[in-house]
């Protein structure tokens, strides 16, 4: 008769309620609407797992040789399994915000297409969480290799090559210009994949490293003479100069990741991401404020404008320019000196060379022909920037078109062309719309003010609203517009097959 064991029949039982009542959980989800197609494959994905975990406590609860097993032998057999369940639940949390009604669902497409064209095989999920920030995570490697070599490895052949999780502010849900700044968040995930960041490696300022750490090392003796005692445990000036290398290199590495990311979003995006860093980090941060992983913004900005010019293009205008010149300016100037040790020499790598570096390398990973330009912005704003500003949303193919209007007391002039905003694949919607979304909000505003009705154009808070949903409802059509050429194609297709 086998001998009772307490222990296991307690987190055989334990576990598979849990299992059971997170299968009831998923079913829930199922009757949800999500915006983004990511979350039926994270819900597949979490079913899968679940029933593969569920299946194995019913036979190893059964499993007579388990009784042969010394008790911490047993404990740590029944336990490679329940570790799971925690997991599987801490995936639903993932859900709390994606619903179709707490993100800008009309954006969820054209963002996925713009990821999509820059790292294909990958998937998003995006949602709001209760945070001033925006982040990107990618999770299909962890959960890989946590499933990996375990006897539920094959629930993850359902998951995309990666899969990443963006997460918004709720409280910027109205304002999709600033959301511009998701570009960030692709460009880390286009640095995970090229490993852009890893090819810049900085000498740390090692003259410095030692004057620090004899510094400190003559403080801590002089203060141990003057109170004839040690204050801590006393660190001899190696051992110092050892630790102040390794937490600068720490933060070297993630400023890199940071601006390389700054870089890269500008590249495949455009101007449209500087314009919504400035407008989001001068609420959130000082110019000179940087910790461990993010730099001083005030850098990121001097990257961002020397990049703009080398990389882009950017040629002066009368428009554009009176919006970058001071902020270029701003970024020109000393960084403040830094609160921490680390940051403090930190600051001393990022010479222009160093700038020059990130914004080498970061252009290297993305292909010539996805790389946005100058001359690109300036055809987008005036193909795009005149719908816009008649309230009418821009479509790839349009029956009218209104011609060039100088004035708000001027009536617009029909045309019976047919005009298609220039779309390429190399550039994607999104970026397109948000460009000259951004040109108006900080050029021609006052114009589109003018033609909306009174009661709105006079209100400027009503105003950014209506430009918001003119936004989104032209990512909308656009949307529909491919998606309607795409399935044209494929039918095409098949009826020229032979």
């Amino acid at each position: 008769m086998e001998n009772p064991n307490p222990l296991k029949d307690l987190k055989f039982e334990a576990a598979r309620k849990r299992c059971r009542a997170l299968k009831a959980e998923v079913k829930k989800l199922e009757t949800k609407q999500f915006a983004s197609p990511g979350a039926v494959v994270l819900q597949k994905f979490v079913s899968q797992a679940n029933e593969a975990i569920l299946g194995y406590l019913e036979a190893e609860s059964g499993n007579p040789d388990l009784s042969l097993l010394a008790p911490r032998e047993l404990e740590l057999r029944v336990h490679r399994a329940c570790r799971f369940v925690p997991f599987l639940y801490a995936q639903l949390g993932i859900f709390i915000g994606a619903e179709i009604n707490n993100v800008p669902a009309e954006a969820v497409m054209p963002l996925r297409r713009f990821l999509r064209d820059i790292l294909p095989g990958s998937e998003i999920l995006l949602r709001s969480s209760a945070e001033l920030n925006y982040s990107i995570v990618e999770i299909a490697d962890d959960i890989r290799r946590l499933f990996g070599e375990t006897p539920f490895a094959d629930s993850t052949k359902l998951l995309p090559k990666a899969f990443f999780v963006i997460s918004v502010p709720p409280l910027e849900a109205n304002d999709i210009l600033l959301h511009a700044i998701l570009a960030h968040e692709a460009g880390h995930g286009i640095d995970k994949q090229k490993m852009v960041s890893d090819k810049i490696v900085p000498k740390v300022p090692e003259k410095l490293v030692n004057a620090w750490a004899s510094r400190l090392a003559a403080e801590t003796e002089k203060e141990k003479g003057e109170k004839g005692k040690t204050i801590g445990l006393p660190l001899q000036e190696p051992t110092l100069r050892s630790l102040i290398t390794e937490s600068v290199n720490k933060t070297i590495r993630g400023w890199i990741s940071e601006l390389c990311s700054d870089a890269l979003a500008l590249i495949t995006f455009g101007p449209a991401y500087f314009f919504g860093f400035v407008n989001f980090f001068s609420t959130i941060s000082t110019l000179d404020g940087s910790s461990g992983s993010h730099p001083p913004p005030r850098l990121r900005i001097r990257l961002m404008c020397q990049c703009m010019r080398e990389k882009l293009g950017y040629q002066d205008d009368g428009v554009v320019e009176g919006f970058l010149k001071p902020w270029e300016d701003i970024g020109k100037e000393a960084v403040s000196p830094a609160t921490t040790l680390e940051a403090r020499l930190a600051l001393e790598v990022f010479t222009p060379g160093v700038l020059s570096a990130i914004s080498d390398s970061s252009a290297s990973a993305v292909p010539e022909t996805m790389r946005y330009t100058y001359m690109r912005f300036v055809q987008q704003v005036n193909d795009i920037v005149p719908l816009l500003v008649e309230n009418i949303p821009a479509i790839d193919v349009l029956t009218t078109m209104p011609a060039r209007v100088d004035g708000p007391e001027e009536k617009p002039k029909e045309s019976s062309e047919v005009r298609s905003i220039p779309y390429s694949p190399n550039c994607p919607a999104i970026a397109q719309i948000l460009n000259a979304g951004w040109f108006l909000r900080l050029a021609r505003f006052d114009k589109f003010r003018a033609n909306l009705p009174k009661s709105v154009g006079e209100d400027v808070r009503a105003s950014e609203r209506q430009l918001h949903n003119l936004i989104l409802k032209s990512l909308e059509l656009i949307e529909v517009k491919r998606r309607w050429d795409e399935i044209k194609e494929k039918l095409q297709e098949r009826k020229n097959a032979p």
